[in-house]
């Protein structure tokens, strides 16, 4: 796991944002979902989440969302991103095959 790490920091680090693909990806579909209410406001758990858009859309809709990515570079950039957005979302650098660390979470 830790060359997948790497891999991705790598990626993080020496990528500038508006060429990471993913960031402008489109999920409107998740979008009108939540929207229309047919996915209720509740808690999220976004895994990989890298820079947080989706969970800083979330939170903005009323989620309580915990993002996850294993880049700590992407996770600095998310909490970054949530602080401009004045949303409250929780960040965890984690490998998102292993999560032992969700036992606290009610």
């Amino acid at each position: 796991m830790e060359t997948e790490k790497s891999d991705w920091e790598d990626v993080y680090k020496n990528t500038p944002l508006e060429e990471i693909p993913w960031r402008s990806e489109s999920v409107s579909w998740l979008y009108q979902l939540i929207e229309e209410g047919t996915i209720p406001i509740g808690m999220a758990l976004d895994l990989g989440c890298g820079t947080g858009e989706k969970t800083i859309y979330l939170a903005k809709n009323g989620f309580t969302v915990t993002g996850v990515d294993i880049s700590k570079t992407a996770i600095k950039h998310a909490r970054k991103f949530a602080a401009q957005a004045g949303v409250q979302a929780e960040f965890y650098i984690q490998d998102d095959t292993d999560l032992s660390f969700l036992k606290k979470f009610p």
